[in-house]
C-alpha cells in the first residue's frame, strides 16, 4: 500500500458546501437599500425529471457559479433547480425559454446545456436524511441573459462561445 499525497485539509475543505451571499447594500437615489446580488450561471445539465411520490415531472437544470471563497481559492458552486411542467407553474420555465430563445414546441434538453444566465440565490433549509438542518442555495429568480459582449468579456484566451 502507499499513502496517497494529497493535502487532507484541502479534501476537506473542497467537500464543504459554500452558501452564497444573496444581498448586498447599494446606495439607490442617495438612499441605502440592500439589492439582491446578481450571478452569472452556467448551464451545465438539463435532464427531465420525474418525482414518483408526487406524480410530476420537471426539467432539472444543473447551474455552476464561479466564485473566489473567503480564503481566496476560486471554487465552482453548483445549483440544481426545478422547473415544473405543471400548467399552474409552467410560467418559469416559458419565461427562461423565451430568454434563451428556446421554442416551447421545439424544445428540447440540449438546447439548455452551456447556455448563461443571471440569477439572483436565496437560501432555503434542508434537512439531509442523516443530519441536521442545514441551510443550502436555491435559485430565486431567472433575471436575463448575458449579451454577447459580456460573454466574451468573460471568457478567458481565445476559447469561442456560441450565441442562438
Amino acid at each position: 500500500m502507499s499513502k496517497m499525497g494529497f493535502n487532507p485539509d484541502a479534501a476537506e475543505e473542497s467537500l464543504r458546501p459554500i452558501l452564497l451571499p444573496i444581498e448586498q447594500k447599494a446606495i439607490v437615489n442617495d438612499v441605502e437599500t440592500v439589492q439582491p446580488i446578481c450571478y452569472l450561471a452556467e448551464i451545465t445539465k438539463a435532464k427531465e425529471h420525474t418525482n414518483v411520490t408526487k406524480g410530476t415531472t420537471s426539467l432539472k437544470l444543473t447551474l455552476a457559479i464561479d466564485v473566489v471563497t473567503e480564503t481566496g481559492v476560486e471554487r465552482r458552486v453548483y445549483i440544481d433547480d426545478f422547473l415544473s411542467y405543471q400548467e399552474n407553474a409552467i410560467f418559469k420555465l416559458a419565461g427562461l425559454m423565451k430568454e434563451l430563445g428556446i421554442s416551447p414546441k421545439e424544445a428540447d434538453t440540449d438546447q439548455f446545456i452551456g447556455r448563461f444566465v443571471y440569477v439572483t440565490v436565496k437560501h432555503e433549509k434542508y434537512t439531509p436524511q442523516d443530519g441536521e438542518p442545514e441551510l443550502r442555495n436555491k435559485i430565486n429568480r431567472y433575471v436575463g441573459i448575458p449579451t454577447e459582449e459580456e460573454l466574451k468579456a468573460l471568457t478567458p484566451g481565445d476559447e469561442e462561445v456560441s450565441f442562438p
